[in-house]
């Protein structure tokens, strides 16, 4: 099939939740179909960007994004219904270049968050699917009571907007994937037919760490580390869960790894007990050296992708209920990772895991063959094997095949 895909952000590199799971969702399309990318682009996107997209067989199109427009448009939408975050990706030249039949009709066009929809609306495609990840609606309820007073009504006001927007593009679409379970709650009724869960995946070379973990008593947490969610999981790690620890192991240090880094972040290093590493090319290099790997994710939705990564690589794993809920465990684990409600409870349950590490070592090594059977990429491959079954027993057939060729 010819397949369009619509990203609201260059897709790479994958450094960060929206572009891993747009890249990864490209990488395995691409490996049966022929592949079309159009996404916005900033300006800070490298050539070499473009490049590894177009080394899978992919056909790349971009519209630069104006950042100075970007925000006005998105400060006029306050007197609007529009959600601020669809506003601060409208764009006459998206449109038009979705719209283009230049490039041909496409079997499926596939619109990245609520902030392409609109234009996978208008684009040349018989199917139309909003890969929506997680639920805006159920992630902004849970991050409002956390966010600072003179920002929380913003906050509240975007959530009142996407709830209803992300409701509407579901129905106007012929489906909608999301990542997790929980995130149907949100869905009436008469949507939910219209709705598929497809769960994310994880780089699979991390299935070859060794399940041994080194005697460091090293805490890591990885994550995107300007994104509002990881931010806060990071401060609440170094400032409330870590002292509790060291109270009983004095040894035990931090490490935060991961790219965007804001100040507030960067603020936290502590040599040699809180140590801010940034990005690293190799996730595995990290994880092997990690005794137990924490996220005290005080509000977020779906699937969190670094948990999934963790857990592929054998580290023990401590996070929140609704991290848990998100992965489609029970609030307290199931007995494949350890949870805890507040600092206390997630700093009791790291302390027992670097207190017994034959017990941690045999709950990580199940929880890695259960990761190994839910979690894959290639759920994305076969989600859309069933659109093309579905659009062949139409009768019409799909309008072309096979990897594409630049």
């Amino acid at each position: 099939m010819r397949v369009l895909v619509l990203t609201h952000r260059f897709p790479f590199p994958p450094d960060r939740g929206d572009r891993l799971l747009a890249y990864r969702t490209i990488e395995v399309f691409a490996r049966a179909h022929e592949v079309h990318v159009l996404s916005f682009t900033d300006g800070d996107d490298a050539p070499a960007a473009t490049a590894a997209l177009r080394d899978l067989g992919v056909h790349v199109r971009t519209v630069a994004r104006s950042r100075p427009r970007s925000l006005l448009r998105t400060a006029m939408a306050l007197v609007r219904r529009t959600p601020l975050q669809v506003a601060y990706f409208e764009s006459a030249r998206m449109a038009e270049a979705a719209k283009s039949t230049a490039f041909g009709t496409f079997d499926v066009v596939a619109a990245q968050m609520i902030r392409m929809a609109p234009y996978g609306l208008v684009a040349p495609a018989r199917y139309r699917v909003a890969l929506l990840g997680d639920s805006l609606d159920l992630l902004l309820t849970r991050r409002a009571p956390f966010e600072a007073a003179w920002k929380r009504p913003l906050v509240e006001l975007e959530r009142r907007r996407v709830g209803p927007f992300e409701q509407e593009m579901a129905r106007r679409f012929d489906e909608s994937w999301l990542v997790a379970e929980e995130d149907l709650a949100g869905f009436p009724d008469d949507v939910r037919p219209r709705l598929r869960i497809v769960p994310n995946g994880f780089q699979t070379d991390l299935l070859a760490v060794p399940l041994e973990r080194p005697d460091t008593r090293r805490i890591v947490f990885v994550g995107h580390l300007g994104v509002p969610h990881n931010v806060d999981a990071a401060r609440e790690l170094v400032r409330e869960v870590l002292p509790r620890v060291r109270r009983r192991h004095p040894e035990a240090s931090v490490r935060l790894v991961g790219s965007g880094a804001v100040r507030a972040v960067r603020e936290l290093a502590a040599p040699p007990h809180v140590q801010f590493v940034g990005f690293v090319p190799n996730l595995a290099d990290e994880l092997r050296e990690a005794a137990v790997f924490v996220a005290v994710l005080r509000f977020a939705a779906g699937v969190q992708n670094k948990i999934l990564e963790a857990i592929a690589a054998g580290v023990p794993v401590v996070t929140s209920p609704i991290a848990a809920r998100g992965l489609g465990l029970p609030e307290d684990g199931g007995g494949l990772i350890r949870t805890g409600r507040d600092a206390a409870e997630i700093a009791d349950a790291v302390s027992a895991i670097l207190a017994d590490t034959a017990g941690s070592r045999a709950r990580a090594a199940e929880a890695r063959v259960w990761v190994t059977r839910t979690f894959r990429w290639e759920n994305a491959l076969a989600a859309l094997a069933a659109i093309e079954r579905r659009l062949a027993a139409s009768g019409s057939g799909a309008t072309g095949g096979g990897r594409a060729r630049p």
